[in-house]
């Protein structure tokens, strides 16, 4: 085996292991994301009237729309930009709304 295969290899593994740690840290980042969302969703829905035992459904339908939208962050959090996305999901999950 010549001098170049010897570095090539050790490089090659590598980069296989940067691609394994980007993948762990957006799954991080995701899943810190989730929960912001569903914690400011719970206090939206509590302002909002939501039926208790409907907010569980409501949050995680908020966090899976926040998370589609790959053009937000951790900082796009807010009460405001969830109020929409919790209203859209309050008619998605009941779309009878016995459930306000």
């Amino acid at each position: 085996m010549s001098r170049k295969a010897f570095v090539l290899i050790p490089a090659l593994l590598a980069l296989g292991g940067c691609d394994a740690a980007t993948e762990i840290a957006g799954d991080t980042i995701e899943s810190e994301m989730r929960r912001g969302v569903v914690a400011q969703c719970e206090q939206v829905a509590e302002g909002a009237g939501i039926a208790a035992g409907r907010v569980s459904a409501v949050c995680q339908c908020s966090a899976d729309k926040f998370a589609a939208d790959k053009s937000l962050s951790l900082s796009d959090i807010t009460r405001e930009r969830l109020q929409g996305i919790v209203e859209a999901c309050v008619a998605q999950t009941d779309p009878d709304g016995v459930g306000r």
